[in-house]
């Protein structure tokens, strides 16, 4: 995960198996970051409509298969950077995504519900 100063970014997940990787992309609105008593800091992003891309494993290059949009909510720990921008630290993750994506080799639509949990502490 990267995300610009203004919180634009996005995020890139994989499936368990490592074969197919979801690409979300944020706008920086309805999110937020908070410094945390601990000096951690937690980022929301939430979006209602973010682009999302879902490509499949294929002689170890990565091939785009469906395109579309989703509501997303995702809430992780995060780190800033020197030029002000902030990255996923890996440590806590929460992302929820539900969309509707189109093949794009045959034009038929499908539902993604994604959901990925991380902690580690």
């Amino acid at each position: 995960m990267h995300f610009d100063p203004d919180l634009t970014g996005s995020s890139t997940t994989f499936s368990p198996d490592g074969q197919l990787r979801l690409v979300v992309v944020f706008s920086g609105q309805g999110d937020f970051i908070r410094l945390n008593p601990d000096g951690t800091w937690t980022m929301e992003l939430v979006e209602p409509k973010a682009p999302l891309t879902v490509s499949v494993l294929s002689n170890g290059d990565w091939v785009t298969m469906w395109v579309g949009n989703g509501s997303v909510h995702d809430t992780f720990l995060g780190q800033p950077m020197s030029d002000g921008s902030f990255i996923g630290t890996g440590e806590a993750l929460h992302l929820h995504v539900e969309g509707k994506l189109t093949n794009v080799l045959d034009g038929s639509k499908w539902s993604l519900l994604w959901f990925r949990l991380v902690w580690s502490g």
